[in-house]
């Protein structure tokens, strides 16, 4: 006997609205900039993702059928993760990237986590669900902004690493070569000569005349 034949029995996690809901979201916030280069497709990629965060939001609050204890739940264990994280991210990374990035990793790692966790009893697949939602905040505490390129995409790296400016200032150009201590002394011994005056040229005298 399946659960959708006893209706005592819990329904199983309805997956596949949210898969498709991620996959729009990740088109949306990543694809869009494919076809459309610069801040025109840097910007209608950032306003289509909004849809596509509310549209996976939207399915797990009324289309996955799991438990509305657990549907609240994982909905404030996001709010406070990704809070969490503004508190211990990096000075480099702004509210607005931040979001920009976090929020559709965390749209991930709910689905992934409800993948992951379906066949499960319900403790273990709120503990799956809640280790990717940790998992996917963490992760953005670990990198930095090392800039954004002029198609609008950020540069990330190791929040450890050093940046350009440190690995400039501690491998710092070599200074000019001296010349040789020789040819030095050599210039300062050398008699200097004063350019010689032009030659004056005597004058013309002129032609006694004829009387």
């Amino acid at each position: 006997m399946t659960p959708t034949d006893n209706p005592t029995l819990p329904k199983p996690l309805r997956l596949w609205p949210g898969v498709v809901a991620l996959v729009a979201l990740w088109l949306a916030r990543f694809g869009v900039k494919a076809v459309i280069p610069g801040f025109a497709g840097f910007e209608r990629g950032m306003l289509w993702s909004f849809g596509g965060v509310f549209a996976v939001l939207g399915w797990w609050v009324f289309f996955s059928r799991v438990p509305w204890l657990e549907r609240l739940g994982v909905l404030l264990l996001m709010i406070a993760a990704l809070a969490g994280t503004t508190q211990v991210k990096h000075e480099s990374m702004g509210p607005l990237w931040l979001f920009a990035y976090a929020v559709p990793s965390l749209c991930l790692a709910l689905v992934a986590g409800a993948a992951a966790g379906r066949r499960l009893a319900p403790g273990p697949r709120r503990a799956t669900i809640a280790a990717a939602v940790l998992l996917a905040c963490g992760g953005w505490t670990l990198v930095r902004m090392e800039g954004i390129s002029g198609d609008h995409v950020a540069q990330f790296r190791w929040r450890w690493a050093k940046s350009s400016e440190e690995r400039l200032l501690a491998h710092p150009s070599p200074p000019a070569a001296e010349p040789p201590k020789e040819q030095s002394i050599a210039r300062a011994a050398a008699p200097s000569v004063a350019p010689a005056a032009p030659r004056e040229h005597p004058e013309t005298l002129p032609s006694p005349s004829a009387e």
